[in-house]
């Protein structure tokens, strides 16, 4: 069959008798031809994906990187791409998820021949996958359907962006449902609960951080990271303008050959020459080791929050007995090291225990301090400022009513109406 310009030859292959089309995609940047050869078992099948290709080519889809892997664009897209978008630390996480879970079940895979199937498959051998658990444990627990739904997310993401510059035509990930994770409601400690326990408190380091949790509603990290001069116990105010958060390390010795870094060190923590792994843009301040002092996800979350004069007491008592250490921390470990996330969530676990009340999270004392403004008539809109929400909608997940509260409007509506 005569080649028709533009649209490749089409010929049966004497070895194997597959039919055979090949396109001439012109010069590359290299100085090189390009040429893109499909194969199918028959000729219709062959005309069909000829056309195809030809759509493909008018359409500016980049045939020429057709032998792309998922592994090979999802480096690619984590280093270029994401890395500009999120948080250092949620980059770091999104890179674990990547070389745990996405790379070794799809990291093989054409890019291009993506398929719904074969992202379900994923979605199973992902919920299959061993839990890590500490040393010495013999627990063969599998990862939560949570760590599955954010897989999915991440490489929904890479996906749409590799649509967006031409690689693929469409995003598969969108064809499949997403896995279905019961969400966790974060319950609040009950006005008692949180009496019981800082009435239990008592000697307890952290005695006056649980207290500010409880009465500003403020993130754990903001807690961990707050000093000294941001608080103006004669005013009653204090300054949410920096957190304390891990920063992940990069490699500063060069350049991975084969797998090896030239420092012979696997992790970057481990680099004599590493360097902090975040975007030019990122403003933060180095503490200890891998802890930084990092500004808050949005402005919003920038504030300044007045505190009742039960933690200005709290707070003046904890400021008297503390040890002063190099960085103001407000709270700090008896070297003057800041305290690590981790240690303060043990901490908070045998606070309530202590109070002989159910653990949870501490992130729930933000849930406790809306409801109890709520109840107290507070709008939402201060409520979104004192937690330091970007919109109202963030701070209605936070809103619990009491069952109470609930009666009083209910009779209140009910008078309306009569």
């Amino acid at each position: 069959m005569a080649a028709i310009r533009g649209e490749g030859s089409i010929y049966q292959r004497a070895s194997d008798g597959m039919w055979v089309c090949a396109i001439d995609l012109g010069t590359g940047p290299d100085g090189k031809r390009r040429r893109k050869t499909v194969t199918a078992a028959t000729k219709p099948a062959l005309v069909k994906k000829r056309r195809q290709l030809i759509r493909d080519i008018e359409d500016g889809i980049v045939v020429t990187h057709a032998g792309m892997t998922v592994g090979a664009w999802l480096d690619v897209w984590h280093a270029d791409i994401c890395k500009t978008r999120v948080r250092p630390r949620v980059w770091a996480d999104y890179g674990y998820a990547i070389e745990r879970h996405l790379k070794p079940n799809l990291g093989k895979a054409r890019l291009d021949k993506l398929t719904p199937p074969m992202i379900r498959d994923l979605h199973k051998a992902i919920a299959a996958t061993p839990k890590r658990v500490g040393r010495g444990t013999s627990k063969t627990e599998t990862v939560s359907a949570r760590t599955v739904e954010v897989c999915h997310n991440i490489l929904s993401a890479a996906l749409k962006d590799a649509v967006r510059e031409k690689l693929l035509r469409e995003n598969p990930c969108l064809l499949v449902d997403k896995p279905s994770v019961k969400s966790r409601v974060r319950e609040p400690i009950t006005v008692e609960q949180a009496k019981a326990l800082l009435l239990t408190s008592k000697g307890d380091p952290l005695a006056a951080m649980w207290a500010t949790a409880l009465l500003t509603g403020a993130r754990k990290s903001e807690l961990l990271g707050l000093t000294w001069d941001r608080i103006d116990l004669d005013a009653g105010t204090v300054n949410f303008a920096w957190q304390l958060q891990q920063v992940p390390w990069r490699h500063g010795c060069g350049t991975r050959r084969d797998g090896v870094w030239p420092c012979r060190k696997q992790a970057a923590r481990a680099c004599p020459r590493k360097v902090r792994d975040v975007t030019p843009d990122f403003e933060f301040q180095p503490v200890y080791e891998g802890l930084c002092f990092t500004r808050p996800k949005t402005s919003a979350s920038i504030r300044m929050v007045p505190i009742p004069q039960l933690l200005v007491q709290a707070l003046r008592a904890h400021q008297e007995t503390s040890r002063p250490n190099k960085w103001g921390l407000v709270w700090a470990q008896p070297s003057g090291l800041p305290v690590k996330h981790r240690d303060a969530v043990e901490a908070w676990h045998a606070a309530c225990d202590r109070a002989d009340i159910p653990r949870c999270d501490l992130h729930a004392t933000r849930h406790t301090t809306a409801s109890l403004l709520m109840e107290l008539g507070v709008p939402s809109e201060v409520i979104a400022a004192i937690l330091g929400h970007a919109t109202v909608l963030s701070t209605r997940g936070y809103l619990h009513t009491s069952n109470q509260v609930a009666q009083q409007a209910l009779a209140q509506l009910g008078s309306a109406l009569t």
